[in-house]
């Protein structure tokens, strides 16, 4: 059995967890934890950047967009070269509600 584990990166908002340390806990139990990355579509190309270099240096197996905090619609125009950048990975898009 394996679980996947992410973070929620939403721009202009203290970062809790980042992607990058997600991917370094996962990598010590690589066995049972999959890490994906979050990057925000407000960031543009230096998210497009920041995808890359979560995908060849921290080796994340996927991504989590969730719409509603990260202030986009799932066919936001503005969100597509961000996800062509993770195309090739598992892509997770959480269009539900926040409870806060």
């Amino acid at each position: 059995m394996a679980a996947v584990t992410f973070t929620v990166d939403v721009k202009d908002r203290p970062v809790r967890v980042s992607s990058e340390e997600v991917a370094e806990r996962a990598a010590a139990n690589a066995d049972v934890i999959i890490p994906f990355a979050s990057v925000d579509p407000a960031r543009g190309a230096d998210g497009v950047r920041t995808a890359k270099r979560l995908i060849d240096s921290y080796h994340v197996r996927g991504f989590k967009f969730h719409p509603s905090s990260q202030g986009f619609l799932p066919n936001d125009r503005t969100a597509y070269p961000l996800r062509t950048a993770a195309v090739e990975l598992p892509t997770r898009v959480a269009p539900g509600r926040n409870s806060g």
